[in-house]
Parts: structure tokens; sequence; C-alpha cells
């Protein structure tokens, strides 16, 4: 008992620590983007317009990208209307699923695929998997029935069935060896070999313990690196935008002005 509490409030307080990493990643972005929306939906009302309009007594010949730039204008608004319904409605509909426990192994094999966070958390788990996994065979469990309890234990449904599937496999006699056909959903194939190598040499409780320490530094790296990825390149993505809106207004200008002189 007191190895699963240690091992469920370290694995706690790395969740803990992803969630603040991606708040202090994302506010400072999110600050700018919400006023950046705001700067645009002002130019696609109001500015936009008068540019067209401008351009069309002129007879300007518009660039491409000023043409589609002045068409996107138009549907500025309702798409604008549409995606803050989608921040409001989509984390009601995720915080409703999650205490209706509706499609639950569906979200979390999203949650795991999603860029920068995923593996993070992947890592995470793994890291708390192989944790429980030593300590089941460290208590004298058979490679079978500790399998089981680390899967059991284990908050990610994928992760539990892979522990099934490693279960049942080694309950038949299989090798862990045979990564392809036991069909692992997010377990790296290097894990099952590595448990079957260690416990083919009476090596498996160092083994365990050396792996999950090995993906919780990963994961604890990956959650660092949120916060020197994230906001740049949201930053620079905000640049383009704005730099590709001026632009696009002011080239037919340059234009004008090189054919009058």
């Amino acid at each position: 008992l007191p190895g699963v509490l240690l091992n469920l409030g370290e694995h706690l307080a790395r969740v803990d620590r992803l969630r603040l990493a991606m708040w202090r990643a994302l506010a400072y972005p999110m600050d700018v983007g919400v006023q950046t929306m705001g700067l645009v939906l002002m130019w696609s009302q109001w500015l936009a317009p008068q540019f067209g309009e401008l351009y069309d007594d002129f007879g300007t010949e518009l660039p491409g990208l000023t043409a589609s730039l002045l068409v996107a204008a138009r549907w500025a608004m309702p798409v604008a209307i549409g995606l803050g319904g989608l921040v409001v409605i989509v984390p009601l509909l995720w915080w409703a699923m999650d205490r209706l426990n509706v499609a639950t192994l569906a979200r979390q094999r999203m949650l795991l695929r999603l860029p920068l966070v995923g593996p993070a958390i992947g890592r995470s788990v793994l890291g708390r998997w192989c944790g429980m996994l030593f300590l089941g065979v460290d208590a004298g469990l058979d490679l079978p029935g500790a399998l089981r309890l680390a899967g059991d234990t284990s908050p990610s449904r994928p992760f539990r069935g892979d522990a099934d599937v490693m279960a049942a496999a080694s309950e038949r006699g299989e090798s862990l060896r045979d990564v392809s056909g036991l069909r692992m959903q997010v377990v790296p194939g290097s894990v099952p070999a590595s448990i079957q190598l260690a416990a083919d040499h009476a090596g498996l409780p160092a083994m365990l313990e050396n792996l999950g320490a090995m993906y919780t530094q990963h994961a604890e790296l990956r959650f660092g690196a949120l916060q020197a990825v994230l906001a740049p390149v949201m930053l620079v993505i905000l640049a383009l935008v704005l730099g590709l809106t001026v632009l696009s207004m002011f080239l037919p200008l340059v234009r004008l002005m090189s054919s009058m002189m």
C-alpha cells in the first residue's frame, strides 16, 4: 500500500506540473491572440471594405494574396463566432463526457496523440506503469499478475489494454519479444522486449525500476520543453498573420505608385 500510494502521488504531482506548465506557456500567447483576433475583426469589418473600394476606384489589379484576404475578410466574423462557440462548447462537452464516463477510451487515445502535450502525458503514465510493475514483481507476484496489477492501477485505458495483452501472452507462454504479435496500442515495443529480456536473466526488478525512472525523467524533460516551445511557436504564428495582413493590404498601393512613376 505505501508503494502504491507513493506511485500515485508522484504521478498526480507530475500531472499538476504539466497543467501549470501549459498555463504558464499559453497564458501570454492566448492573451495576445485574443487581442489580435479583436484587431483582425476590426480590420475585416471596417478597414478591409474601404481598401477594397479604394482599389476598385483606381482600377488596380489586385495580387492574389490581397484578393484572397479581402474574400477572407467577409467571412471573418462568422468564423470568429464559430471559433468562440467551439472554445465554450468543447470544454463543456469534454467535462460532461468525463463526468458521465462516455467514450473514455477514445478521449484518452486522442489526448495521448496531441502534439507536445500527448508525449509528455504518455511518458508520465508509462513511468508510473513501470513503477507499479516493479512494485508487483518486487512483492513476489508472477509476471502476468504484476502486469495486470500495473494495468488495473493505471489511469489510462490504452495502457490498461496493453498490460492485459502482455499478461495474456505471458500466461500462454509466449515471449514478449514478439512485439509484432502483441498489437500494442501505446506502450513502446522496446518495453515488453526489455521485460522479457530481464525476466530471462533474473534481473526484472532492477530493470523495471530503471525503466520507470527513465520514463519519468523523459516526462519531466518534456514538461520543461512545453514552456520553451509553445510560447515562441504561438507568437511566431501571430506575427506571421499580422505581417501577411499588412503586406497584402499595402502591396497594391506599392504597385500603383510604381506604375504612376
